[in-house]
């Protein structure tokens, strides 16, 4: 499935920009890891992006550690919303229609092309420096 192929790269691009960012993480999990970065308000990324991570961690979280069909659907059901609100009103419109695994590839996509940006922008302040 899409969520199992791209949270790997979703976490290591969460990494990246809080390395980038000069926060400790070491020690945290995914859940605080996006907490930080939201603390830090990258204009990058929305918070409607920040609930798409956290929904898509929750997507991810329940495919690995529970069988429980209907909480899987609960979880595609709120990624599907939170990714649905994140992007711009016509790409939403577009994408409303996909099955479940195009809604988690986009969906994870979406975010981190996001943190790619961010994190290239802090890169390239540092840089100017």
């Amino acid at each position: 499935m899409a969520v199992t192929d791209h949270h790997p790269t979703l976490e290591r691009h969460v990494r990246d920009f809080l390395d980038a960012s000069d926060q400790k993480h070491d020690k945290l999990g995914l859940k605080k890891k996006i907490e930080l970065c939201e603390t830090l308000r990258p204009p990058q990324i929305s918070p409607a992006d920040f609930k798409v991570m956290c929904a898509a961690r929750e997507l991810r979280n329940e495919l690995e550690h529970d069988t429980n069909e209907a909480q899987i659907q609960a979880k595609m059901a709120q990624l599907r919303s939170a990714y649905l609100a994140a992007p711009a009103p016509i790409q939403a419109k577009a994408e409303k229609d996909l099955d479940d695994a195009s809604i988690a590839a986009s969906a994870y996509r979406h975010c981190i092309s996001h943190l790619v940006v961010a994190t290239e922008t802090v890169q390239a302040s540092r840089k100017d420096s």
